[in-house]
């Protein structure tokens, strides 16, 4: 059986080898942060409140006299 001489393929493997792990961690934390950060939007389907207190703002200058819903009424912003 004839030897096999590796040693130029050892030679790549150790030079760009950390080049290539570190390019490679490189991607998949970008890809991870442009995951979390970038899909802004999280849509929650048939959810409901569960608390005594709900926070009410009015969409003008003045104050809330009077909220006109009661516990379990559907209510939808505007």
């Amino acid at each position: 059986m004839a030897e096999i001489d590796v040693t130029d393929k050892a030679k790549l493997v150790i030079k760009y080898g950390l080049a290539g792990v570190i390019a490679l961690a490189l991607l998949c934390s970008s890809l991870v942060w442009y995951i979390m950060y970038c899909w802004g939007n999280l849509d929650i389907y048939d959810a409901k409140i569960a608390g005594n207190m709900v926070g009410v703002r009015a969409g003008a200058p003045g104050s809330v006299t009077e909220v006109m819903v009661h516990n379990g009424d559907t209510v939808k912003a505007g």
